[in-house]
């Protein structure tokens, strides 16, 4: 238990309003029920009457006027009522050996569909499916022409959740997957975060998930938080109290300028910039490699022939036990030096820097064996940009 509560403020709050989010050109949607948020955070999604601006609520009993954004959020709590009926509390509470919920750990449900089998759901795009198969759960089928192929103009929408139509011949997703579909949003929202928290809770009995980009999801026991008060309370609201940002995952190198859609690094003596414009990449593993423009007066006094917002950063999350990609170029400048032929076509890398924060420590924490097998750590690279091939002359 951290020793002194943090000053994030944390807060849940209620999500009303579908949260979207591009990717491969592709909109998905979705819909967590809960978000647990920065309080500075909540205000931006309530009108001005309900609070006063200086970390006071005035009025919560009320909708949210605008979405929440996915870059914001600390964790998600998805629930669900199947049986409609919670356990009874009991008169008084003591702290007794945990006992096992039934199930204890949650496991991915077949999903079955609304409408009868007989029912022909729409021929996906081939093309769409493969370009974005990590989207495909969800997915509502926008197109309407006969042969099922999607104009180049329109955009495909992937929905966490739905409203149920008639003809709805889709399954409703189990909320494992849509759990999951809410870590993907917020790693893609979220360069540098190395993992997440959220939060299942079906009827009185919640599950914490921690996913990280390593593809895994470490999943607690189940927790009766009607039963088992006392555990509840402190193992998870308290403790929750008391996280950092870089207890929420997130690292603490970068820092967003909210102003600016950058983020702003200073590392040994080395200031960037990296103007983060888009988001490419959607998953829960690999290496999430994105580039960005990036600007900054360190390097640009250092290499007086690039001008300081003629570079890009290359970011992304590689395996620790392999090869880096800074030493892998090490060893091509070397060849280059020798052959005229490599000379003038390698990558002018002008700085890097590795992160040293892997993934393997909570799997050490657990015991598990051989703890660091596809660990990943965060990398940046900085590397002159490049001019279009449109501009190359000569042979």
């Amino acid at each position: 238990m951290l020793d002194t509560p943090s000053d994030l403020h944390i807060m849940c709050q209620v999500n009303d309003c579908p949260i979207y989010q591009d990717h491969q050109e592709r909109t998905s949607q979705q819909k967590p029920d809960v978000a647990i948020l920065p309080f500075k955070c909540t205000f931006a999604a309530l009108p001005e009457e309900k609070h006063d601006g200086d970390n006071r609520l005035i009025n919560t009993a009320t909708k949210q006027e605008t979405r929440l954004v996915w870059k914001d959020m600390l964790a998600c709590i998805e629930f669900k009522r199947p049986t409609k009926k919670l356990s009874k509390s009991p008169l008084s509470y003591e702290v007794a050996p945990y006992k096992s919920t039934n199930p204890e750990y949650r496991c991915v449900e077949h999903t079955v569909p609304d409408a009868p089998a007989s029912a022909a759901a729409p021929a996906p795009d081939s093309e769409s499916t493969h370009r974005s198969a990590r989207l495909a759960a969800g997915s509502q089928n926008v197109c309407n022409n006969p042969d099922g192929k999607r104009k180049a103009t329109e955009t495909l929408q992937f929905a966490g959740k739905r409203a149920k139509t008639d003809d709805d011949t889709e399954p409703k997703l189990d909320l494992t997957v849509q759990t999951g579909l809410y870590a993907t949003e917020m790693f893609a929202a979220n360069v540098a975060v190395k993992y997440l928290v959220n939060l299942v809770v079906v009827d009185d009995v919640v599950w914490v998930w921690q996913c990280d980009r390593q593809g895994s999801i470490i999943e607690c026991s189940g927790i009766n938080f009607i039963e088992d008060l006392p555990r509840f309370m402190p193992a998870l609201l308290y403790a929750s109290q008391r996280f950092s940002l870089v207890d929420w995952g997130r690292n603490a190198g970068f820092k967003h300028d909210e102003k600016n859609h950058s983020h702003k690094l200073i590392i040994d003596d080395v200031d960037l910039e990296v103007h983060k414009d888009r988001m490419t990449h959607y998953g829960l593993k690999e290496y999430a490699t994105n580039v960005f423009p990036v600007t900054s007066e360190k390097l640009a006094k250092d290499n007086q022939e690039i001008a300081k917002d003629d570079m890009v950063a290359k970011v992304f999350w590689a395996e620790e036990q392999r090869t880096s990609e800074p030493d892998i170029l090490k060893k091509v400048y070397e060849i280059a030096e020798e052959q005229d032929a490599v000379k003038g076509h390698v990558p002018h890398l002008l700085w890097h820097h590795k992160f040293q924060e892997p993934m393997s420590k909570i799997r050490e924490a657990l015991g598990i064996s051989e703890p660091a097998e596809g660990s990943r750590v965060l990398y940046i690279l900085v590397f002159r940009k490049l001019k279009p091939i449109t501009e190359l002359k000569g042979t």
